[in-house]
């Protein structure tokens, strides 16, 4: 989370304490390692959340430590019927209406207020929109449409639900959307054969947009999970206050704005994805001796090994990597994290591992780490290593002889802000 975002986020929860009349709110906080914290928030800065335990003693937790803040408030139980809006970043709306005026698109929350709290207002632009689903829980609906999503191609697609073979089917057709009208109803767009056409949205049963790629991607902050069933990616939360009630606005990474009148509003923040990155979510620059057409013996795997999942000391593990013998993997961190943690050692699950392994881990040209492993002698090793600053990491593994089997796991591996 960069400094900027964290100012944000603190202005948030730093609200809730300036208002006399509010209750202080109690909370799960989780930390990236998963230890739960039980207690009520009582400060924050623009690194630091406060918590007082339940054992009445006072923690404080860096920002950047932490995956979850669970404020206790699930999210209300949906209608029977509603509408689904994605967003490009992966935002996920649930509203009771689709329109689209001009550029922005019309909705409102589908949930009914919870408790007397507000639907959120939401300003989308036309250019944040991905997808909109009229009816998705309805039947197949949600299917239907991801498997013509799947086969989209670079033009806009325009779903019509139509009768075939006695059962009710959506139809994509291609075109362009331009804008729509002064009270949200229709929409002008191109045909397929780019004549133009206007129609009134009640005619469609949902839209795909082939959106340009965004120049610069704003940083992630983490999610923001509504009472209303929203999910949100983030990248900047806000508060304000006046007469004596506080406001929260959450922009999410497509450029599209939430405000919520009440912290009653908000179920999770979740910085879990803000917060740090998964090795195998990188695209390493890699090191090892060619690999022939039709050869196995592949330099890595991600999230696995290639025996099946990744195993160390009798634990799995659904996140991390497997590096071959003699290979060596850099990754390009741009000094954006400061820790990097994984559990290292020989995977059970390779039935033959006789030779020795010599690992070493690099930042900038720096060692950090560098152990031998073989399977009779060698536990895994945890590391927690300082990357602060560093602009790329190097994973090096070596092995002590030819065909000895010998192969390293990383799991867990992951870098954290």
């Amino acid at each position: 989370m960069s400094p900027r975002i964290a100012r944000s986020f603190a202005l948030v929860l730093g609200c809730i304490f300036q208002l006399g009349s509010s209750p202080v709110r109690g909370a799960d906080v989780t930390d990236l390692n998963g230890k739960v914290i039980s207690g009520k928030i009582a400060a924050m800065t623009a690194d630091t959340l406060t918590v007082t335990d339940t054992t009445g003693s006072t923690i404080k937790l860096p920002l950047k430590s932490l995956a979850l803040i669970d404020l206790g408030t699930k999210p209300e139980t949906l209608p029977a019927n509603y509408d689904e809006l994605e967003l490009t970043d992966g935002s996920v709306l649930r509203i009771s209406e689709f329109k689209l005026k001009g550029k922005d698109v019309l909705a409102a929350a589908a949930t009914a207020p919870p408790n007397g709290v507000a639907k959120p207002e939401l300003k989308v632009p036309l250019l944040a929109s991905f997808a909109w689903l009229r009816g998705a829980p309805l039947g197949t609906n949600r299917n239907d449409f991801r498997t013509i999503v799947a086969k989209r191609g670079n033009r806009d697609l325009l779903i019509t639900r139509q009768k075939q073979d006695e059962r009710d089917v959506l139809v994509p057709s291609e075109g362009t959307v331009k804008q729509g009208s002064e009270d949200g109803s229709t929409i002008d767009y191109t045909d397929s054969s780019d004549a133009s056409r206007t129609l009134p949205i009640a005619r469609f049963a949902g839209l795909v947009f082939n959106q340009p790629s965004q120049a610069i991607v704003p940083p992630t902050a983490g999610k923001v999970i509504d009472v209303f069933g929203n999910t949100l990616v983030a990248t900047k939360i806000d508060a304000t206050v006046a007469d004596g009630k506080f406001s929260i606005k959450v922009k999410t990474v497509s450029g599209a704005e939430v405000a919520y009148d009440s912290l009653d509003a908000i179920s999770k923040f979740d910085f879990s994805q803000g917060n740090q990155k998964y090795l195998a979510e990188f695209e390493p620059t890699v090191d090892a001796p060619p690999v022939v057409e039709g050869d196995l013996n592949m330099p890595f795997l991600r999230n696995k090994s290639p025996n099946g999942g990744l195993r160390l000391a009798g634990k799995g593990y659904t996140k991390g990597m497997w590096i071959n013998s003699d290979t060596a993997l850099v990754y390009k961190l741009d000094g954006e994290f400061r820790e990097f943690k994984a559990v290292l050692g020989i995977d059970e699950a390779v039935p033959v591992a006789t030779g020795t392994l010599k690992v070493s881990i690099e930042a900038d040209g720096k060692k950090l780490f560098e152990q031998t492993f073989t399977r009779k002698a060698n536990k895994p090793e945890t590391v927690n290593l300082n990357v602060k600053d560093a602009k790329s990491l190097r994973i090096n593994v070596e092995a002590d002889s030819l065909f000895t089997g010998a192969s390293l796991s990383l799991g867990d591996a992951r870098l954290q802000k």
